[in-house]
């Protein structure tokens, strides 16, 4: 079971150039002093959600680009990815994790088992996400015969390892549908059938009714 509640700035997020020091709270390693370009939180109400519930963040994260831009979208979507809180995040440190996964998806497709295994223990000793960033604990609440056993991820960057880890071992299959951005499973035991194209009815029935109008136009 995995236990993680994440936040995002309701305000949303920009990027600014700062040419003054932001000192953080000195309870991280998020204590940098930043300057330049950075993603910037707009002061608005922290509203929390549960990223695991959304299917694939590991590839959304593989797909974002490699820019300033790319990685505010990324952040507008799921929040600064090492704490919340900060007011400031460079979008330089989340390139070595899309590197990392890059790779290591890369080899999940490829079957590269071994290799696999050496990407993902690697960027787990060199991005300091082996260190403290899972941990465990017991919760209990009304209605439950006895208390369960969960993980909990230090933070979002943790949490999408964790989630490619158990993906890989639990023979989870992701598909892009076929007319949004969005990663579905598919196969025995999920809601969508094997040869399932699109995410959703509402995605399907806008790609038939697309195909449809094409049709007539044509005609």
């Amino acid at each position: 079971m995995l236990v993680f509640d994440w936040q995002r700035d309701s305000s949303g997020y920009e990027l600014r150039e700062l040419d003054h020091v932001i000192l953080e709270p000195s309870d991280s390693e998020l204590d940098y002093r930043p300057a330049g370009l950075q993603i910037i939180r707009l002061g608005g109400k922290l509203e929390a959600y549960r990223p695991l519930e959304i299917d694939g963040l590991y590839r959304m994260l593989c797909e974002c680009p490699k820019t300033p831009e790319g990685a505010l979208g990324f952040v507008e979507k799921f929040g600064m990815p090492e704490h919340p809180e900060v007011q400031c995040y460079s979008p330089h440190r989340l390139y070595p994790f899309i590197d990392g996964l890059t790779i290591a998806v890369g080899r999940y497709d490829e079957g590269d088992w071994r290799g696999l295994v050496r990407v993902i223990n690697s960027a787990w000793n060199h991005t300091g996400l082996g260190e403290g960033a899972t941990g465990v604990q017991l919760s209990f609440a009304t209605g439950m015969e006895r208390p369960e056993f969960g993980l909990r991820p230090r933070d979002l960057i943790a949490a999408i390892y964790l989630q490619l880890a158990l993906d890989i071992s639990g023979g989870i299959k992701l598909r892009k549908c076929g007319r949004c951005p969005t990663w579905f499973k598919y196969g025995p035991g999920t809601e969508h059938r094997s040869t399932a194209r699109f995410c959703s009815r509402t995605c399907s029935n806008a790609h038939s009714y697309k195909r449809q109008k094409n049709g007539k136009a044509e005609a």
